[in-house]
């Protein structure tokens, strides 16, 4: 016989019933049937009896010892012997859950108390935004306006911000979240944002709540973009890079919309190839040619697809070499793309609005205009005006100036007044911003 037992009980009534319960023969089948114990003392269902068994004894696998606490495991009917696999007794296994429970409680409540320090740290961060470079605050007012009045008022997650390029939101708020610009604000943030490891936070930038650090003078509300909306930009490299960035986005999204429609799915490291490939392309082609282009090489990838040595996944797998290729072939010939127009489920974001509305160019600005717009000459050219224009705010906001000179610098603007005939104007109404000049 290979299960033990004890009975509790002093009825000799009871040690029968328990004898017979886990009575065995030399195969190790079980003597007898459990309906065959019934009725015992007004028991008369199978559920009662082994309830009642239990209460009156305890009996043990013999076959198998725990291999944490080296006791046989504790069985408590028949059909539990008969699942019996050993290696870790039931007590074993619950108290390691408790223990597993306890560390979680405790890990949740050390990561608690990690996030109450660092909402107390973001929330008295403040940020010079006059030290700001040309293309982070024009990403920044693109997310104004694609959140709006959010962004000045509240937090804000990734997925609310998806109207501000076409596609790679993230690579876009991270860039603010890197200068400085965004926080991270945790009593708002998804659940499973953080994780904690080694005493150290680390946090998915897809799940936590975003905010807005205010500027050392202006805060975050309406004066703050004001100011920034009147910045005159004259890091032309930087912006160029940030409009490829932006052009490389919406070029992407129009890949993954025709990919969608044939089927096709481009893996991560393909995804980097033709960017790169993209990028290159823009400084001379247009964002609307090179949808054309994709346009095709889409199409070629998908007739592939069909034959009968070719899969989906292979198919798609040609789309850089197809696009690389395709726009050698037009330079060798010197043929001009033909431009596609803006299609209606995807639209230009507001960082292309800001584009547009500072510099008149969008996806049907050919590379070639937009590389002579930013051009290191024209850069050259502007370092002048920009370094005075630094001068004469660093001032304002030494002497305390800095709201009023915003709001009469905006009338001057709006009266028609040029930028350089604005300033002038103010250094001609302040005197004490003489020594900036």
């Amino acid at each position: 016989m290979t299960i033990g037992f004890e009975v509790y009980s002093d009825k000799e009534i009871d040690r029968a019933l328990v004898s017979r319960y886990w009575a065995q023969d030399e195969e190790g089948k079980f003597v007898e049937k459990v309906s065959e114990l019934l009725p015992f003392e007004g028991i008369k269902n199978i559920s009662q009896l082994v309830s009642y068994i239990n209460e009156i004894s305890k009996a043990w696998d013999e076959r198998f010892q725990c291999s944490r606490c080296e006791e046989y495991q504790v069985i408590r009917s028949r059909s539990d012997y008969l699942s019996s696999k050993g290696i870790v007794c039931r007590s074993c296994i619950q108290k390691e859950k408790e223990d597993n429970e306890e560390r979680r409680r405790k890990e949740v409540e050390r990561l608690n108390e990690k996030l109450d320090e660092i909402t107390e740290k973001n929330s008295s961060l403040r940020l010079n935004y006059t030290n700001l470079k040309d293309d982070e605050v024009l990403l920044l007012l693109a997310l104004s306006k694609s959140i709006n009045p959010r962004l000045t008022s509240s937090t804000f997650k990734l997925s609310n911000s998806t109207g501000i390029a076409p596609a790679d939101t993230l690579f876009f708020i991270k860039k603010l979240y890197d200068c400085g610009v965004l926080t991270h604000y945790p009593p708002h943030a998804l659940e499973g944002a953080y994780i904690l490891e080694d005493e150290s936070i680390s946090f998915y930038l897809s799940r936590v709540a975003f905010m807005l650090v205010p500027d050392v003078s202006l805060g975050r509300g309406e004066a703050l973009f004001e100011m920034l909306r009147m910045r005159e930009h004259k890091q032309l490299s930087r912006i160029l890079q940030l409009w490829l960035d932006y052009a490389v986005s919406d070029c992407m999204a129009y890949l993954f919309s025709e990919c969608s429609l044939h089927g096709l799915e481009t893996d991560a490291e393909d995804d980097l190839k033709i960017k790169s490939i993209l990028r290159t392309a823009l400084e001379t082609w247009s964002i609307a040619q090179l949808w054309s282009v994709i346009w095709k090489v889409v199409r070629d990838a998908a007739s592939l697809s069909t034959r009968v040595y070719y899969s989906k996944a292979k198919a798609a797998a040609t789309l850089p070499g197809k696009i690389k290729r395709y726009l050698e072939q037009q330079v060798k010939e010197g043929t001009t793309l033909k431009s596609w127009e803006r299609p209606n489920h995807q639209p230009a974001g507001t960082l292309g609005d800001i584009f547009y509305e500072y510099f008149g160019i969008d996806e049907q600005t050919l590379g070639l205009e937009v590389m002579e717009m930013f051009s290191e000459s024209n850069e050259e050219e502007a370092e002048w005006f920009e370094e005075s224009v630094s001068h004469i705010m660093e001032r304002a906001l030494f002497l305390g100036l800095g709201a009023r000179f915003l709001i009469d610098f905006a009338e001057h603007i709006r009266s028609g007044k040029s930028v350089v005939e604005a300033l002038a104007s103010l250094v001609e109404s302040y005197p004490e911003l003489d020594d900036a000049t």
